[in-house]
């Protein structure tokens, strides 16, 4: 009996975490809007050198598709949204740097 229990807790853990990993907590637009505080801000893009590209490769372990990196600049702090694919799913994650 207590291997039924420890096979359906294994079975709820594993549709928890599939859910979990499908939830959106922001949109890319809601992030922005919040992180700008209302303000209008224009994209603006930073191309990276083939130096930083290849750091930036070795940090990651994996080889870049893109040289360029979209940021939004408010002032003083710059707001970027970045893209990865995790182990099976795409990771996004929204860092406000003042």
């Amino acid at each position: 009996m207590k291997k039924h229990y420890k096979t359906l807790a294994i079975v709820i853990g594993l549709i928890l975490s599939s859910a979990l990993r499908a939830e959106v907590y922001q949109t890319n637009e809601q992030f922005l809007q919040s992180s700008a505080e209302g303000n209008a801000v224009k994209s603006q893009t930073l191309w990276l050198t083939k130096k930083v590209a290849l750091d930036v490769e070795k940090m990651l372990g994996h080889s870049i598709k893109n040289y360029t990196q979209k940021y939004w600049q408010d002032g003083n702090k710059t707001i970027w949204i970045l893209e990865e694919i995790g182990k099976e799913e795409p990771i996004t994650a929204g860092f406000v740097v003042s």
